[in-house]
């Protein structure tokens, strides 16, 4: 109870307030400030900006997050799409509700610390009824451990004053099961993958995981042992990083647009890997040479594919980088 804040929003007849003004706005709160979901009153103005416009589309939920509980990166209220209000009604008039708040707000809980930074996997849009979602590479043991640990000693209060009141229930069912905290955080983010009917995951990244200063960092789902993604399509797509893009304009100028990654750098060992049933979604091209495209051939050809995929499945999509 009290987990969700529900805002239907109603499509409206008048002039959107959202200005060209609002969007340099944004763009220069954002490009200057490191986002953290805590008291901002410009996040807070844009935030009701999006719900304003989802609102015009969509039926909309809000998932709390306001101190970051949830993930300190992530909005203050996590807006979830819950239909789309011009797709055809179910018989009866019904409208088709794809998400779920309640069940995912409990999903998220319990699957928040599978991923790097806690950026779990969370839809961002809502495409013929299939949800498009975002979010972090898989975090390592250690990552896992660590952020359970923190979570236990700041939550170890309310969990002392619960069993002082006879409310130890929970608590003792997750002390009996942490043995394997590091298996049941994948499963739970395996079952918020379906719970959204995530069909394909879009990995990203450069590496099988990614190593900093010789320690590995963070794993990813092409390189978890035992192989618990198995029954999604796993896209190993790399792609690169920010890195890349900070200079990007000044890069352009000098090749004349044609920019071109340098795939030998030596911490790459991720290598462009899809099942034969998504290569013939767009069978005219030749992916073995996807090394050789400039960066702009390489968006194009991705997306097309990501696009081709959502819309010839069943199912939605999960992509992720490293960072999310």
């Amino acid at each position: 109870e009290g987990l969700l804040s529900k805002a239907m929003a109603r499509v409206s007849s008048g002039k959107s307030s959202l200005e060209e003004k609002g969007v340099e706005d944004l763009l220069s709160h954002f490009s200057k400030s490191s986002y953290k979901a805590k008291k901002d009153p410009h996040a807070e103005v844009l935030l009701k900006q999006c719900l304003h416009l989802f609102g015009r589309d969509f039926s909309v939920s809000l998932i709390p997050n306001k101190s970051g509980e949830l993930c300190s990166h992530y909005p203050q209220d996590i807006i979830l799409l819950e239909n789309d209000l011009h797709h055809p009604l179910l018989p009866g008039g019904i409208s088709e509700c794809v998400n779920d708040p309640k069940k995912l707000a409990s999903m998220m809980q319990k699957a928040k610390r599978s991923r790097c930074r806690s950026r779990f996997v969370v839809p961002v849009i809502l495409y013929q009824n299939k949800n498009i979602c975002r979010s972090a590479t898989l975090a390592t043991g250690v990552e896992m451990y660590g952020r359970s640990g923190l979570d236990w000693i700041s939550s170890l209060k309310d969990k002392v004053s619960a069993e002082m009141s006879g409310k130890n229930e929970a608590s003792g069912n997750q002390a009996s099961g942490s043995w394997d905290l590091h298996s049941q955080l994948k499963k739970s983010d395996i079952d918020l993958l379906k719970c959204l009917n995530v069909t394909n995951i879009c990995d990203l990244m450069l590496e099988q995981k990614k190593v900093k200063y010789g320690m590995i960092v963070s794993s990813s789902e092409k390189a978890d042992k035992d192989q618990s993604y198995s029954e999604l399509t796993l896209l190993t797509m790399p792609y690169p990083g920010c890195e890349l893009f900070v200079n990007f304009e000044a890069i352009c100028r000098k090749t004349k647009g044609r920019v071109k990654f340098d795939w030998t750098q030596s911490f790459i060992d991720a290598e462009l890997f899809m099942p034969t049933a998504a290569k013939q979604c767009l069978h005219s091209l030749d992916w073995s040479k996807y090394k050789n495209w400039d960066i702009v051939e390489l968006t194009q050809n991705y997306l097309k594919l990501l696009l081709r995929l959502l819309h010839n499945g069943d199912g939605g999509l999960l992509v992720h980088c490293i960072s999310g």
